[in-house]
């Protein structure tokens, strides 16, 4: 079998893991194609090299057998190499069917998979919430069929479900209250505002400081200026910035209102998203936040149906597909 090379419009990152595909019995509905590549059966054993596809396989619900990936519940799993020069010979003896890669694994890697009758697809980074359902309905539809792309788009619609009711109920008594992003250890870098980041950072309900435009950058008097409430970052920041007398006035600091977390963490698109969002808003107001979890939530589920773009480059044989949702 040759391998198809095919990459999926969605969020890409590095890192690795082997799992062994669990889900639940029901209709999987192969064949099933996704960008060129033809499923005709349900894959029992997948490699997958990006934490962030990782992290939505956990928001999926489906049971893994993992490697080193950033995600507490499954990092001390089975490895099998890199993103770019993973593991080939350990993922050709272990039976694997499908790796579910970053865009930049190396040609020497795929052509040994592909000698040896493995299948890779690949994500791009994305930042929309088409890119995001993409993603979730693709990553599931190889593994469950169409039982698994129904899994995905209720697993998305949970995930928006869940940060948009978090903003809806902060925004009430914070919405005033500034969040800076910041990354680096000086000039520090803040969050732009159509990224994930900010996206992200915004489902907090509180005003997030970010720029418009690519490489924004602040010094230690800016941030002075700004004297946000609540401060994200990750450790070696914190150290850089504690250091900087002018800025133990700064609100964020006379009220402890710092966040670590790591940028890897940050980035990722599943479970882990909102696990991020909730260890920020338990830091701003622990008791609505907690009100908020006790109370019951009605979920509307919107129903996605299988129209799909394609486009096709003809230079490198690579697909980009991107779902197009219908709401009903």
């Amino acid at each position: 079998m040759r391998i198809v090379k095919t990459t999926i419009c969605a969020l890409l990152l590095l890192c690795t893991l082997i799992f062994t595909v669990g889900c639940n019995s029901g209709d999987s509905s192969y064949p099933i194609t996704i960008g060129n590549t033809t499923f005709n059966s349900k894959p029992e054993k997948v490699a997958v090299l990006s934490p962030n596809v990782a992290d939505i396989v956990c928001q999926l619900g489906i049971t893994l057998i993992s490697s080193d990936v950033v995600i507490d519940s499954i990092k001390d799993k089975k490895t099998c190499g890199n993103a770019i020069e993973p593991d080939t010979k350990k993922i050709i003896d272990s039976d694997i069917e499908v790796v579910l890669a970053d865009d930049n694994m190396s040609d020497g890697a795929i052509k040994t998979l592909e000698d040896n009758d493995v299948k890779v697809v690949q994500f791009h980074y994305g930042n929309t919430g088409e890119d995001i359902l993409t993603t979730y309905t693709s990553v599931g539809a190889i593994l469950n069929g169409e039982t698994g792309k129904a899994q995905g788009n209720k697993a998305y619609t949970k995930l928006m479900n869940t940060l948009k009711n978090y903003k809806t109920e902060f925004s009430k008594k914070h919405s005033k209250d500034k969040l800076l992003f910041l990354e680096g250890t000086g000039p520090y870098v803040s969050v732009i505002k159509e990224s994930w980041y900010g996206k992200l950072l915004a489902f907090t309900g509180t005003d997030v400081v970010t720029k418009d435009v690519n490489n924004s950058t602040y010094d230690v008097n800016m941030i002075d200026s700004l004297n946000p409430k609540y401060l994200v970052c990750n450790n070696d920041t914190y150290k850089s910035l504690e250091n900087k007398g002018t800025l133990k006035k700064c609100d964020f600091n006379k009220s402890n209102g710092h966040i670590i977390i790591e940028k890897d963490k940050l980035k990722l698109q599943g479970k882990t998203a909102i696990e991020n969002v909730e260890k920020i808003l338990q830091t701003i107001d622990k008791s609505t936040f907690e009100k908020i979890k006790s109370t019951p939530t009605t979920t509307v589920e919107k129903t996605t149906k299988g129209t799909t773009s394609t486009t096709v480059s003809k230079a490198n044989t690579t697909v980009t597909t991107t779902a197009v949702p219908t709401t009903t």
